[in-house]
């Protein structure tokens, strides 16, 4: 009896029956291919950071809220309007970016799909806010979120004291 080959296809988890788009906010995290730390360069982040603001011209989500740690990029996001479509913001953005990175490394720069989590209310939008300032502080990178050059928050910085640690 011949064995057959099981192939492993990865399925993004993502809310059925919900479309991802219009004026939801969403919390995402999109990680670098094998965990490897690309995103110490200034040179790389800034091309990544260049390219999602000029694709979200096109698919119309809001940069809230962004933090490049050194093997993932976390974002916050929401919708400009009922146009707004998350998934293909997200798919354009990581092709570009993708297909530069290998034409000029030979290497992938993503990992398969991403991970998201879709806002409640305002309130949670402060709090992952600040979750993702604060990433960096967390991992001993730096003492003060905003010595770190490679995050940056649209709408608000946080207050003195005010921390999720």
């Amino acid at each position: 009896m011949e064995q057959q080959s099981k192939k492993l296809h990865f399925k993004a988890k993502r809310l059925k029956g919900f479309e991802y788009h219009g004026f939801y906010r969403y919390f995402l995290t999109l990680c670098v291919e094998k965990k490897h730390p690309l995103f110490k360069s200034q040179k790389l982040v800034e091309f990544i950071r260049r390219s999602f603001f000029k694709t979200a011209e096109e698919w119309k989500p809001d940069i809230i809220c962004f933090c490049f740690m050194p093997d993932h990029l976390h974002l916050l996001v929401g919708g400009l309007d009922e146009s707004s479509v998350l998934k293909g913001f997200i798919k354009n953005f990581k092709q570009k970016t993708g297909y530069a990175f290998k034409q000029k490394t030979g290497r992938k720069l993503w990992q398969r799909s991403f991970y998201d989590h879709i806002l409640r209310d305002e309130e949670e939008t402060y709090v992952i806010g600040k979750y993702i300032l604060e990433n960096p502080v967390r991992k001993g990178i730096v003492e003060d979120y905003r010595d770190y050059p490679f995050s940056w928050c649209k709408y608000f910085e946080l207050k003195d004291g005010d921390s999720v640690i």
